[in-house]
């Protein structure tokens, strides 16, 4: 029961807008991510997610935040201002 809860609670705050959520007969999709948040295991969850949201993490430069797009697509991460994550020395 807790881990319905859990996929429940990620389902709704996973990154996607809510527009691309299915609820329906206690469904809980997302058809942006293709990810079945109550059918899925957990370690298909994470790829996929990885694979559409990236991965962030804080520096003490700031947030830095990995995307992995596919070969040939413009990546989010190259309107990043590399200055600002990564100073020049100093």
């Amino acid at each position: 029961m807790d881990e319905m809860i859990l996929r429940e609670l990620l389902w709704l705050n996973h990154g996607c807008n809510s527009n691309h959520l299915y609820g329906d007969d206690g469904e809980m999709q997302c058809s942006a991510c293709g990810v079945n948040f109550k059918r899925d295991p957990a370690n298909l969850i994470k790829r996929k997610l990885l694979e559409r949201h990236g991965e962030c993490f804080s520096t003490e430069h700031g947030d830095i935040c990995i995307s992995v797009s596919e070969p040939g697509k413009p990546d989010e991460a190259d309107d990043l201002d590399k200055d600002r994550i990564f100073p020049p020395n100093e």
